[in-house]
């Protein structure tokens, strides 16, 4: 896939290049968005047509202010999509992940139901879009905002994998998992917090490398010292934004 990444990519930053040097740019909205949505959509097979509804929808399931009447839609709206995409991949076979799941499945002694494949598709879908559009903004944002940061990136002191690294150590791309339910009493060891039996838990990812018992300076945009494993596909995205307008903040 790296070379259809590479040509997305600039695509994306031709596109920039159309908007002017100094316009105001949403790189949210013209980069960090369109780039993944168009990788999964030619590695899966996801028409193109179905691709905002189906991330709009995705977004539901990550947002701890809905309400569980909204979280249903989304998950309903979320399982049509890729409902269709199974049946499609099965009627119109084609040279993509999504055909190639189906194929394996229905050869095997033991074939899935098309809600399995279903599920196994949903996660890749969403870790391939919803997690890739957060982890390029944050790290443009703290690069960016950070121009003694970036000086060290664009110059080679620093490479993007570190850069990339130390932005996923400050703000990770997904804040939290979805709610865990306590199934008995306990106490965490490590906080002393005690829950009960039925009791929610929210698990926050965006806290991991941040205590300050374990990093020194933990909120702080430094070099980076720490390894996460992460989509290699991200690297490269924020340092061609930088070349390319090298000028923007």
């Amino acid at each position: 896939m790296a070379p259809v990444i590479e040509l997305i990519v600039q695509d994306a930053l031709d596109g920039l290049d159309e908007l002017g040097a100094h316009e105001k740019i949403d790189l949210v909205e013209s980069y960090a968005l369109p780039i993944p949505h168009q990788v999964i959509t030619r590695l899966l097979g996801v028409p193109a047509q179905h691709l905002p509804s189906f991330c709009a929808a995705a977004a539901g399931l990550f947002d701890t202010s809905a309400s569980a009447e909204d979280v249903g839609r989304s998950m309903g709206a979320v399982l049509a999509i890729l409902d269709q995409l199974v049946v499609s991949a099965r009627e119109h076979p084609e040279d993509n992940l999504t055909g190639d799941l189906v194929r394996a499945a229905d050869a095997s002694e033991s074939p899935l139901s098309d809600t399995e494949l279903c599920d196994q598709l949903m996660p890749i879908i969403i870790a391939s879009t919803e997690t890739t559009v957060h982890a390029i903004g944050t790290q443009l944002v703290h690069l960016l905002g950070h121009p003694d940061q970036l000086a060290m990136v664009t110059s080679g002191l620093v490479t993007m994998e570190a850069a990339l690294r130390e932005s996923l150590r400050l703000r990770p791309p997904i804040a939290a998992v979805p709610l865990r339910f306590a199934v008995r009493q306990f106490e965490d060891a490590r906080s002393g917090e005690r829950f009960e039996e039925g009791e929610s838990i929210l698990i926050h990812l965006a806290g991991t490398n941040t205590d300050p018992q374990d990093v020194r300076r933990p909120r702080a945009l430094r070099r980076a010292a720490h390894r996460r494993i992460t989509e290699p596909g991200i690297r490269a995205r924020p340092a061609r934004v930088s070349r390319r307008r090298p000028g923007h903040q």
